[in-house]
C-alpha cells in the first residue's frame, strides 16, 4: 500500500517540489493551502505523515500541529524558514517529530521521511489511527 503524505503548506511552489521530491519514493501527496483545509484533509486522508509550513496566514502550522496531536499520532515534519532556535523549540514543543529549515536538500528531506515513515509503520502496524474532525 502507497503512503500518503499530507502537505501543509501556503507556497504551491514549495508543496509541488516536495511532490516531485516525493515522486522517487512512490508516496501518494495531497496539498492543503492552509491550516483549517490541512486539517480537514487530514481527517479526511488519514495520512501517514504530514509535511507542515510554520508561516502561513490565519492558523499557522504551530497551532495546526498542537490540533492534529490532540487527536493523532501521525509524524509530523515541520518544514519551514522560521529557522531560530526558539521557532525549532516551539515546534517540537507543538508535537513536531522533526524540524527542517528551508531551503532544504533533497537529500535531507527524503532521509528525514523515509524514517519518519519507517518509524510509524513499526509502530503502527495496522496503519494510523482514525483522525477526528477537528476543524
Amino acid at each position: 500500500m502507497t503512503a500518503k503524505v499530507l502537505v501543509i503548506d501556503d507556497d504551491p511552489d514549495t508543496a509541488l517540489l516536495v511532490k516531485v521530491i516525493l515522486k522517487s519514493r512512490q508516496l501518494a501527496t495531497h496539498h492543503a493551502i492552509n491550516g483549517p483545509e490541512g486539517l480537514m484533509l487530514a481527517c479526511a486522508l488519514q495520512p501517514d505523515l504530514v509535511i507542515l509550513d510554520v508561516m502561513m496566514p490565519g492558523m499557522d502550522g504551530f497551532e495546526v500541529c498542537s490540533r492534529l496531536r490532540e487527536v493523532s499520532d501521525v509524524p509530523i515534519l515541520m518544514l519551514t524558514v522560521k529557522n531560530q532556535s526558539a521557532d525549532v523549540s516551539q515546534g517540537l514543543a507543538v508535537g513536531a517529530d522533526t524540524y527542517l529549515k528551508k531551503p532544504f536538500r533533497n537529500a535531507d528531506l527524503l532521509s528525514r521521511i523515509d524514517h519518519l515513515l519507517k518509524r510509524n509503520r513499526q509502530a503502527n502496524p495496522q496503519g494510523v489511527q482514525n483522525l477526528v474532525a477537528t476543524a
